[in-house]
């Protein structure tokens, strides 16, 4: 194998492994999105059910209680920064 095929090789492999970690770091920056996206969705389905409530009983804080105690809290305290 003469040098200057040699040094094409080394270059090469040298060129597969950047691509290799720049593809494992796009695929976590992807993974980390993925999840961010979700969590927005949780949100914003969270936010029409708590509206929704809402609109349905205006004045009336009781059916947004329920809403709360029957495991919403979670998305309502995420909604108001709580």
């Amino acid at each position: 194998m003469s040098p200057a095929s040699h040094s094409t090789l080394a270059d090469a492999r040298r060129s597969k492994a950047d691509l290799e970690r720049e593809l494992a770091e796009l695929r976590r920056s992807l993974e980390e999105r993925t999840q961010e996206r979700d969590e927005a969705l949780q949100r914003e389905i969270a936010t029409a059910e708590v509206l929704e409530v809402i609109n349905s009983s205006p004045g009336k804080l009781q059916p947004v209680s329920r809403l709360c105690s029957k495991g919403q809290w979670s998305y309502a305290a995420a909604l108001s920064g709580i």
